[in-house]
C-alpha cells in the first residue's frame, strides 16, 4: 500500500514503524485491526485482519467524526477526543489527537478499557515515528 499523509507521503520506513505500532495494538485480545489516518481522510498506514478497503471505511468514520465534533462545538466540549461505535457483533473506537485518527475494530470480547489505553499509547507512538 502506498500511503499518504497530508503535504505528501509517509516514508517507507515511517510506514514500516507505523504498521508494526499497530500490529502491537492487535495484540490486545479481541482487536481486529485498525487503521491511521490524517484530517483529510488519508489513510497513514492499517493492520487490517480482513480485506476490508481501509480508505473506504476511513472516509465514512471520518465523515462520522466530523458531524460528531459539530456536535461536540454545539454544546461546547470541543475538540472531539473519541467516539465508540456499539453494534451487536463488535465495536469501532475512533481516536482524534492534533488532526491524527487511529480507528480501532474489536469484537464484543474485547476489553474497551485495554483497547483505550493500547490507543492513547500506540497514537503517542505514531506520533513520534511522524515527527522524527
Amino acid at each position: 500500500m502506498n500511503s499518504r499523509r497530508k503535504g505528501g507521503r509517509v516514508s517507507i520506513s515511517k510506514e514500516q514503524k507505523i504498521k508494526d505500532v499497530l500490529r502491537e495494538l492487535r495484540e490486545v485480545s479481541g482487536l481486529m485491526g485498525s487503521v491511521v489516518m490524517d484530517s483529510d481522510g488519508l489513510v497513514v498506514s492499517s493492520d487490517l485482519s480482513w480485506s476490508g478497503d481501509p480508505e473506504r471505511i476511513g472516509s465514512l468514520i471520518l465523515r462520522l467524526l466530523q458531524m460528531g465534533n459539530r456536535s461536540a462545538e454545539a454544546v461546547g466540549i470541543s475538540p472531539l477526543r473519541e467516539v465508540i461505535l456499539e453494534g451487536i457483533k463488535g465495536r469501532i473506537i475512533a481516536y482524534n489527537e492534533d488532526d491524527l485518527f487511529l480507528l480501532a475494530f474489536g469484537d464484543k470480547s474485547a476489553a474497551l478499557g485495554m483497547i483505550r489505553i493500547g490507543i492513547e499509547e500506540s497514537v503517542k507512538k505514531i506520533k513520534d515515528i511522524l515527527h522524527k
